[in-house]
């Protein structure tokens, strides 16, 4: 008989799988016995990955002991991302359990008693009572913590708050003081490493190109605060982030077994908004037919043997009319073509979507009795970047499309949560109207996708140019037609993620998959070193902006969520600067899932540090730095209100026959010039707080920063509040004619990626000039950027000038932009009023 072989790790797969599998569901116990049942052979490519997910789901099991154990085997590894990993983890273990310590201290004892074995082992002294804890810091539901309710735009009430959060008899320990309660506020470990995502990421890779979660860039994390202002003195804010082992980790926090109803919808604000995007869609279509009839037949008179004569028509009426009807009838083909044959749009089945998402497939239909709408057909975008939207003019016919993306990076319940907000909007009717301003929009926007991309292959200057005037031209009108939909797309997402929470009963599980969307967002824009197209041009659409996710997602790793979007959460002015976002901020959202989760007496999946009020009262200083934020706006309107009260002086001044005062009445002038004036002195009053001096040299690119996350922390801030600057990192965006206005450049840091707003002296028309360095030619290089971070619902960086080590430096105009800007304002509202003798 021939020798029986060796068992092949091969035939275990389906072992070392299905408990990988438990480990990303979280079902630790089932990862546990699959992965212990498989033999874990050196040479089979699962075998580290095997191990460092028994780690983790010995932690989370309350076996910290076998955890550190494995973490100890794991640390002579040859590969020295595996190394780093579980010296990192073992040295969380040991700073929560006290036990792991004395572990260490046992093996060397052990080590001695083989040389003498007369010597005793000296018993430990940590109690081990605390053996079974929980790794993620987890406890039961707090009851006696207060609720903290955001303004919920659905109308939602929670109730009796008081029942639900009755107020505990045990004393609270107030600043340091010696008596605790007995039930604690559920915290999360975020020291654990977060073994889950790099042990999931080892699948078909070799392990020595797997990075900790922890390593970014290639680049070592900052080594302290200290550290950073010994090396930067000038440095006005601590820029670096001190060192910890935070790693990011998923409480896993739980859901109900069943969706249940949140109480009765406020939906007139909702329509209302609808009617008003319509009118203001309407308006806008108008004025640019209107427009650019009139500049074309300009055009054409300006010819000289065409002999065409100049003629003056109205807006069109009928024809905008007719128009717009026929793109919302034909919106949802007019997408399904532009996303078949530009992105590669495919049928998506319930059977396939099984294999990614059980508990979606067979839930789908009932979503859609519920809700009272027909089963939308399904689509699938084969795009690494995670997407979700629907498009279409009546229910019967609407489309929902999701990416491969995000069925690959989503669990099987944050899947269901996703369809679920589709379905909320579907049955919200908020779907057509935007279908037609997404038909609209993709016109030009895809006008100057493709005009750059043709432009970019020519050599010729005249073609060159004409691509860029078109280019430039067309995504001016994309961002003009954008602005229609902005505010009912920000408003939607409420009435959405309330259907989503209330048909899956799982608002943690939502929770979730928007910040994996984010997280997974960041990565694609990282991978590809630009925004796509896809994320950019359907960003009304999706459940998540992409240009907040590309920074909340990029952060993600390197601080607690809750402390980074605390911004968006408790700034009183967040919903003001959101408004030329297609999204409201991203923390109002997760904090309003968390009260529902709160609502359902449910554990949450983030935990905020302090609860906010929903009524909103602004202190004198919040209210001069309101003022200040928007003081060439607030320039303008006062002007306004002072010329017509002008006006009425001049009203009274004829009612009285007082020559001195009656010929300010239908004065024309004064409501011309004076709102001029009055947008200069704002600019003016604006500057030096908005643009302080940067106190940085270029040339010393030693001492550039690289962490972006303290920037983010701090909850108060508004963006004129100018805090100067200077991050090192590598610059992404789009090249050439695609980038021509600077609308996509970012900075990639080794703690996140942030924007970047370059501007030419001369402003947005100046881009389109030569310069001497454009910063199109500096990127996917490491640079040093210096300028002022502006803290608003999309953080940015207002650029002052980027540098190549090499010492290449494009130099941004901004403060030279504003300064010319009210210049301007002001000559010309002065030429207006002196026109008419006013003086």
């Amino acid at each position: 008989m021939p020798p029986v072989p060796d068992p092949s790790p091969i035939a275990h797969d389906s072992d070392l799988e299905a408990g990988l599998s438990a480990l990303k569901q979280g079902d630790y116990k089932t990862a546990i016995a699959k992965l212990e049942a498989a033999p874990l052979l050196p040479q089979h490519p699962l075998t580290v990955k095997a191990q460092m997910g028994l780690v983790v789901a010995y932690a989370r099991t309350g076996e910290p002991l076998r955890a550190a154990a494995l973490c100890q085997t794991l640390q002579q590894s040859e590969a020295p991302e595996v190394s780093e990993w579980a010296s990192k983890t073992l040295a969380s273990l040991a700073e929560r359990y006290p036990q792991v310590d004395q572990l260490q201290d046992d093996r060397l004892k052990d080590a001695q008693l083989e040389t003498d074995p007369d010597l005793a082992a000296t018993p430990s002294s940590s109690s081990l009572a605390s053996d079974n804890a929980d790794l993620t810091g987890f406890t039961p539901f707090d009851p006696a913590a207060p609720p903290s309710f955001t303004d919920d735009r659905s109308g939602f009430t929670p109730f009796d708050p008081a029942a639900l959060h009755p107020q505990s008899s045990e004393p609270q320990a107030v600043d340091g003081g010696s008596e605790q309660p007995d039930v604690v506020l559920p915290k999360v470990n975020r020291s654990t490493a977060n073994a889950e995502e790099t042990a999931v990421r080892l699948e078909g890779q070799n392990v020595s190109k797997v990075r900790s979660p922890a390593v970014s860039s290639g680049k070592k994390r900052p080594q302290g605060t200290a550290a950073a202002i010994a090396s930067n003195p000038l440095q006005p804010t601590a820029l670096e982030e001190p060192q910890s082992l935070y790693q990011a980790v998923w409480r896993q926090a739980g859901r109900l077994k069943q969706g249940k109803s949140l109480g009765k919808v406020k939906l007139l604000r909702l329509l209302l908004l609808q009617a008003g995007t319509a009118i203001a869609l309407f308006w806008m279509v108008q004025t640019i037919a209107y427009y650019a009839t009139f500049y074309y037949r300009i055009a054409l008179t300006a010819i000289p043997f065409l002999n065409i004569p100049r003629q003056i028509f109205g807006p069109p009426v009928v024809p905008v009319l007719v128009l717009l009807v026929v793109l919302f009838i034909a919106s949802r083909w007019l997408l399904d073509g532009l996303l078949t044959t530009g992105y590669g749009l495919q049928p998506l089945t319930l059977s396939k979507l099984a294999t990614y998402s059980p508990e979606t497939a067979q839930s789908l239909q009932r979503f859609c009795r519920q809700q009272g709408i027909p089963m939308p057909t399904l689509g699938l975008l084969p795009t690494a970047a995670p997407l979700a939207f629907s498009y279409g003019c009546l229910p019967r016919v609407t489309r929902t499309v999701v990416s491969q993306g995000l069925l690959e990076q989503l669990a099987d319940d944050e899947i269901a949560t996703i369809y679920a907000s589709e379905v909320g909007h579907i049955s919200r009717f908020n779907v057509p109207l935007l279908s037609l301003v997404m038909v609209l929009m993709q016109i030009p926007y895809t006008m100057y996708w493709q005009v750059s991309v043709w432009g970019d292959r020519k050599q010729a200057a005249i073609s060159r140019f004409s691509a860029s005037l078109i280019a430039a031209v067309s995504y001016g009108v994309y961002a003009l037609i954008r602005w229609t939909g902005l505010w009912l797309a920000r408003q939607r997402v409420y009435y959405s993620d309330r259907v989503a929470a209330e048909l899956t009963g799982n608002p943690n599980g939502f929770t979730r998959a928007l910040l994996k969307l984010a997280i997974g967002t960041a990565k694609e824009v990282q991978t590809q070193k630009q925004t796509s197209y896809l994320l950019e041009g359907f960003d009304l659409l999706l459940p998540l902006g992409q240009r907040m996710a590309t920074t909340i997602g990029s952060v993600y790793p390197y601080a607690p969520i809750e402390s980074v979007l605390a911004w968006e959460r408790t700034n009183p002015y967040r919903h003001w600067l959101a408004i030329n976002n297609s999204h409201p901020p991203t923390g109002d959202r997760l904090h309003l899932l968390t009260v529902y989760a709160r609502h359902w007496q449910l554990e949450t999946e983030l935990e905020w540090s302090q609860p906010t009020s929903k009524k909103i009262t602004l202190t004198a200083r919040q209210w001069r730095t309101l003022l200040l934020q928007g003081a060439p706006f607030f320039g303008l309107v006062f002007s306004f209100v002072f010329a017509y009260l002008l006006e009425t002086l001049g009203w009274y001044g004829m009612r009285s026959n007082l020559s001195q005062l009656s010929w300010m009445y239908g004065d024309r002038a004064l409501l011309h010039g004076l709102p001029l004036i009055g947008f200069s002195i704002g600019t003016f009053i604006r500057i030096n707080p908005l643009f302080p001096d940067v106190p940085f040299s270029n040339a010393k690119t030693d001492r550039a920063a690289t962490s972006l996350v303290p920037l983010l922390m701090p909850a108060d801030q508004v963006p004129v509040d100018g805090r100067s600057v200077q991050l090192e990192g590598k610059l992404l965006g789009r090249r050439s004619l695609s980038n021509l206005l600077s609308q996509d450049l970012l900075l990639q840091t080794t703690t996140g990626i942030v924007r970047l707003h370059w501007l030419s002296t001369w402003g947005p028309i100046g881009n389109l000039l030569t310069q001497a360095v454009r910063p199109t030619a500096l990127l996917n290089q490491d640079v040093v950027v210096t300028g002022w971070f502006r803290r608003g619902a999309t953080p940015w960086i207002d650029v002052e000038t980027i540098r190549t080590a090499g010492g290449r430096v494009s130099r941004s105009g901004h403060p030279i932009w504003s300064t010319i800007l009210g210049t301007i304002a002001a000559a010309w509202g002065l030429y207006i009023l002196f026109r008419v003798g006013f003086f």
